[in-house]
This record gives C-alpha cells, sequence and structure tokens, in this order.
C-alpha cells in the first residue's frame, strides 16, 4: 500500500475515492494529509469522521504537528474534562499548553500525568516559566 511505503499523499488521494462507502475512512485520509504536512486538508477530513472523542484526538495530533499550540491545548482540555485523556494525553496537552502560555492549563494536565522522565522535564519547565515568562519555551 501506498502508506505502508511512506507515500502518505497517495494513500490519502487514494483513499479519498472510497470515503463515500466508507465514511470512517475520513479518518485514515486526515491522518495520511498529516503525515504529508497537509494540515488544512488533513482537519478537512477529519471533520468529516463522524466526531467524537476519536476525532478530537486526531485533530488535537493534526494541531500539534502544525505546531497550532493554543488550538491543540483547546481540544485537549475538552477531552480532560471529559475524563477521555491518559497519562500520554495529559502530557501533550501540558506540552501545548506551556508553549501557548497557558500555565494553569498545563498544571491541571499535570495533576495525575505520573511521573515519566518526560513529564518530570515539562514540570520543571513549568516552573521555571513561572518564576521567570522570559523562561517560557
Amino acid at each position: 500500500t501506498y502508506a505502508g511505503a511512506g507515500q502518505p499523499l497517495a494513500a490519502a488521494r487514494l483513499a479519498s475515492r472510497a470515503v463515500a462507502a466508507s465514511p470512517r475512512l475520513a479518518f485514515f485520509v486526515a491522518e495520511q494529509y498529516r503525515l504529508a504536512g497537509d494540515f488544512a486538508r488533513a482537519l478537512r477530513w477529519n471533520g468529516r469522521g463522524g466526531g467524537g472523542d476519536r476525532q478530537a484526538r486526531q485533530r488535537a495530533t493534526i494541531f500539534l504537528a502544525a505546531g497550532a499550540w493554543h488550538r491543540a491545548a483547546t481540544t485537549l482540555g475538552g477531552l480532560l474534562r471529559r475524563g477521555k485523556l491518559g497519562a500520554r494525553g495529559r502530557y501533550r496537552l501540558a506540552y501545548a499548553a506551556l508553549k501557548s502560555r497557558r500555565l494553569e492549563l498545563a498544571r491541571r494536565a499535570l495533576r495525575g500525568a505520573g511521573e515519566l522522565h518526560s513529564i518530570r522535564r515539562l514540570r520543571s519547565a513549568l516552573a521555571a516559566c513561572a518564576k521567570n515568562p522570559a523562561d517560557c519555551p
């Protein structure tokens, strides 16, 4: 397949033709466009996926890949409020919130996120940013 061969743009174009028969393929198409770096198309196809937590998670992944930190934090924050984020999702939310200087949201995300090395580093960066905003990433 094109996706397996590292050709996400070709995979997206081919699969987009089959979405009418199987709307769930819209998520696959969106992912292939994200991998190809075409974030606008990825978001459009993500919007055809039918909603729900799966759509929100993929949308957040697209925003993260595009460096749209505020939008990623907002999307992941909604999942956090609904109790739908595990440790990895909390880390992603905290990172996006820190990058968009939403420090309280980053703190909330890190509560209950565990003690992985990457999470400890993020907590340290958050503390430095709170003390001196010039130290924010």
